[in-house]
């Protein structure tokens, strides 16, 4: 609807003010033309009516005589008024007597007024004698001159009509002709603004209406304008002026900390470097690699040098972490040989970029080398640790079997004394024998040391004592073979490991802190060797047992009896699985999301540091790439399951940190 409408502002003006005078118009001549025809019809009416009384005596005797030649004189007066259509006379039953003009062949009574066809009103009226009705008068009346009058009003009022549109689309196009003219001035005014010529002159105001405010009010504002203008381009000029200042002195600054930065990377360890993949080659490398690597600094620019620093085993995974796509940080390790075969450990600090267009690797390299010694020996320090927080518990554990060789060879060292006592009696009763001089006093000598002896006892009870010293040193024997296993230096490669065997070596070492209120079941199935650091696993079962003990031990102090320490292993696709269950009271809900964090523990002051969870993860997790999950319930226990890869770290695990791990 909206695009049939004229965009001019006149144009829309004037046509709504025709549209006004058109609205206007019809509610006023509509209902006078409605009005005047509803007068003549009723006037009309009228007559038929009064017609109808004075008829109506003078037809009495017509219908009591049915006369017609009367009826003919009574309405021959009427039928010169063009408006009468037709006169007719009716007995009572509705039967025809006489007829004039336009009427009915025969009607019913009771009707008063009836329109018989369009243009013609019929008006019944009864004929009533003094007996009562006697017959029936119809008197039809033509409306032809309703039709006239209605017709010269229509005229009238069209005239009147097409007249006062044309005052008023005159009127509206003046009136919209000034306003839009005026309008016109602003639109084009404002435009030269929007393009931000300000130096136009203001615009005429007019006449004093609310027209001329908006233009006064625009003229304000374009005023306005300009003054922000001239402020706005002065303080552009000054603000400009001190930027270009403030460049100039950052530029210096710049130069300045470009420079101090060089020299502070070049003066650190941590070596700066850019490698191109493409060209296998470093764009640019601190100099202090010379000193720290030991490498010549021109040999680092040469395509392919790295690669052949790199060692045979890591070269394919150095090689494609260097390679690797992608944008970001990341970092990885990796093991370089010095000019004199000697291994040092590199750590990348890398962000992935670009150099004129080439993919290139911008970071640091930092020798890591004597960390992870460090590193090495906080570990052994801490496997040390947790043997002397043990070392009580396993003396006790050797001096039992020791003490019980001792009293079994203080018992044999007194047997044999006997023996020998009763082997040197025979023997002197043999020699008198055998020199021809038997002597009953030897012989008797011999009998009187064998019963002193004993012969029967020790005979019984001598194997007994040498197989209970068998066993006790047998004993002693596994538990120092369980230390020397489990406090051994942890090796820096995966080794294949009997994991079963490991698992009892810890129990071993670890049952001083249990055999006091748990028994210990095992369930352990035929596993294949794991390839992992058998030290590392070693230190994280152990942790968990003694965890386990600590919980039993609170239950059994307050409820009395012992608990139950159940070790399971077993294989489940390429992963062995290593669970403890103990039957401690459970972990609560609101800790359950801590116990693996550093330092949190639960246990009194002096009885854990809170790091044996943490410990066990990192390992099992961390290290290994595999998986420590819990599963407990309060006040029925809790099992750690271990799961550990059975051929050591997955790749995909292995990346990261320790991506290139010689």
């Amino acid at each position: 609807m909206a695009r049939f409408l004229p965009k001019s502002f006149g144009a829309k003006l004037a046509l709504g003010f025709v549209g006004v005078a058109l609205a206007a118009i019809a509610v006023v001549v509509t209902p006078t033309i409605l009005l005047s025809k509803r007068h003549a019809t009723d006037q009309l009416r009228s007559k038929a009516m009064l017609y109808a009384r004075l008829i109506e005596p003078q037809l009495r005797t017509v219908v009591a005589f049915d006369d017609t030649l009367t009826a003919r004189e009574v309405f021959a007066p009427f039928a010169v008024d063009p408006d009468v259509a037709g006169l007719a006379v009716f007995t009572s039953s509705g039967s025809l007597i006489e007829g004039y003009g336009s009427h009915l062949p025969r009607i019913a009574t009771g009707d008063k007024v009836v329109a018989p066809r369009a243009g013609m009103l019929l008006v019944i009226a009864p004929i009533v004698s003094k007996e009562g009705p006697v017959g029936t008068l119809a008197v039809e009346i033509s409306t032809n001159s309703v039709a006239a009058v209605v017709r010269h009003n229509t005229e009238t009022a069209v005239l009147y009509a097409g007249a006062a549109l044309v005052l008023a689309a005159i009127i509206a196009l003046v009136f919209g002709r000034s306003v839009s003219t005026r309008l016109q001035r602003i639109v084009s005014a404002a435009n030269k603004v929007a393009e931000g010529d300000l130096t136009a002159p203001d615009v005429r105001a007019g006449a004093d209406d609310e027209i001329g405010y908006l233009v006064r009010a625009f003229n304000v504002m374009v005023e306005r304008l300009r003054q922000q203008f001239a402020e706005r381009k002065q303080l552009a000029e000054t603000e400009q002026a001190r930027l270009e200042a403030i460049v100039t002195t950052r530029t210096a600054q710049l130069e300045e900390s470009r420079e101090q930065y060089r020299l502070i990377a070049e003066s650190t360890n941590a070596i700066p470097f850019t490698y191109v993949p493409a060209r296998r080659a470093f764009t640019y490398i601190g100099p202090q690699v010379e000193k720290t690597l030991g490498h010549p600094l021109a040999k680092w620019s040469e395509s392919g040098f790295l690669e052949s620093l790199l060692p045979p085993e890591s070269t394919p995974a150095a090689v494609a972490n260097l390679d690797g796509a992608g944008s970001g940080e990341s970092e990885f390790e990796c093991a370089l040989l010095g000019p004199s075969g000697t291994m040092r450990r590199i750590r990348w600090v890398v962000t992935r970029g670009e150099l004129r267009g080439e993919p290139c690797l911008r970071g640091l390299m930092l020798d890591i080398t004597q960390q992870r010694k460090l590193e090495s020996d906080l570990q052994q320090a801490q496997k040390l640790e947790s043997v002397g927080r043990l070392a009580s518990g396993v003396a006790h554990e050797i001096n039992t079997p020791v003490q019980f060789v001792r009293d079994n060879t203080h018992f044999l060292r007194d047997a044999t004394t006997d023996i020998f006592a009763l082997i040197e009696a025979l023997r002197a009763s043999n020699r008198a024998v055998l020199d021809g001089d038997p002597s009953l006093e030897k012989a008797m000598a011999a009998v009187e040391a064998e019963k002193e002896a004993d012969l029967e006892y020790l005979s019984e009870d001598m194997p007994k004592a040498f197989r209970a010293c068998d066993d006790g040193l047998t004993r002693v024997a596994t538990i120092v073979r369980s230390m020397k296993e489990f406090a051994h230096p942890d090796s820096t490669e995966m080794t294949n490991v009997d994991l079963n065997r490991a698992i009892q070596s810890t129990i071993v070492i670890a049952s001083n802190e249990y055999k006091y209120v748990a028994d210990v079941e095992t369930k352990l199935e035929t596993l294949p060797s794991v390839l992992c650091y058998p030290g590392d696993v070693n230190q994280a079962v152990l942790n968990i047992i003694v965890n386990a003990a600590h919980a039993i031990g609170d239950i059994v102090e307050k409820q009395g009896g012992r608990g139950r320490i159940t070790i399971a292993t077993r294989e489940e696709n390429d992963c062995v699985i290593i669970s403890i269950s103990d039957t401690g009271g459970g972990i609560p809900d609101h800790i359950r999301a801590r116990i693996f964090d550093p330092f949190f523990t639960t246990k009194a002051v002096g009885k854990g540091t809170g790091q044996g969870l943490a410990i066990a993860r990192s390992v099992i997790v961390d290290k290994h790439g595999g998986d420590l999950t819990v599963e407990t319930e309060v006040g029925k226990g809790t099992t750690f399951h271990l799961r550990l890869p059975v051929n050591g770290k997955p790749q995909a695990a292995a990346g990261g940190a320790a991506g290139l791990a010689a």
